[in-house]
């Protein structure tokens, strides 16, 4: 399968040196993350004019920790899909932000389940990744 993201994520460690425009983007794109009605109406014209938004037919239960601060990989997903709805479509995910695209990969295979033909995964992000050098320090 097809993974693209469209621009790269700046981390909130690194956004007191970004520029306007990119902490407006971030801020749109963790309102996405929020599920915000505003913000998926932005990845949707991002994407297209002709995508529908399925949104409503997925409901997320509770707060999944971040994997990458708990170190806890491999957990329940807390996500539930409207099978009747996803059986038979073929769909395009749009995901906030892949950094190992590990929650992506589960919930592709969530909605493969549910009968969804997942043609192609479109991230609004990637993590950018900084190289420290040898005599870097924290502020």
């Amino acid at each position: 399968m097809f993974k693209y993201a469209i621009m790269q994520y700046t981390p909130q460690r690194y956004m007191r040196h970004a520029d306007f425009e990119t902490q407006d983007t971030m801020r749109h794109l963790l309102d996405f993350k929020a599920g915000r009605k505003y913000a998926t109406k932005w990845a949707a014209q991002i994407v297209g004019k002709n995508a529908i938004n399925g949104f409503e037919h997925i409901q997320v239960i509770g707060k999944r920790e971040k994997v990458h601060i708990s170190k806890k990989h491999g957990q329940k997903s807390n996500v539930q899909i409207d099978t009747d709805y996803f059986n038979g479509k073929r769909v395009l995910l749009i995901d906030d932000i892949c950094t190992t695209c590990a929650t992506a990969n589960a919930f592709i295979e969530q909605l493969q389940a549910a009968g969804a033909d997942v043609r192609m995964t479109l991230f609004l992000a990637k993590t950018k990744t900084y190289r420290r050098t040898s005599n870097y320090q924290y502020n």
